[in-house]
């Protein structure tokens, strides 16, 4: 994000990074904060996070089969 020609673009998501690394239960409250924000303004960061936890979901084994063909 910082080699991008405009710098608002790494600001904008500052702070985020670990927010949308980290399992949903691992979250400090202002990274959950910032996970609502992202939520919020939807768009294709939040698509791409909603896909990241499906996949975790599918390896955790926790899905039945039915449940993993209705996920995003």
């Amino acid at each position: 994000m910082r080699k991008l020609p405009s710098p608002d673009y790494s600001r904008k998501f500052a702070g985020a990074r670990w927010a949308l690394l980290k399992n949903p239960g691992d979250l400090t409250e202002r990274q959950g904060e910032t996970l609502l924000k992202i939520k919020r303004t939807g768009g294709k960061l939040w698509r791409a996070y909603e896909m990241k936890e499906s996949l975790r979901a599918v390896f955790a084994g926790d899905l039945s089969n039915d449940e993993v063909s209705e996920l995003p």
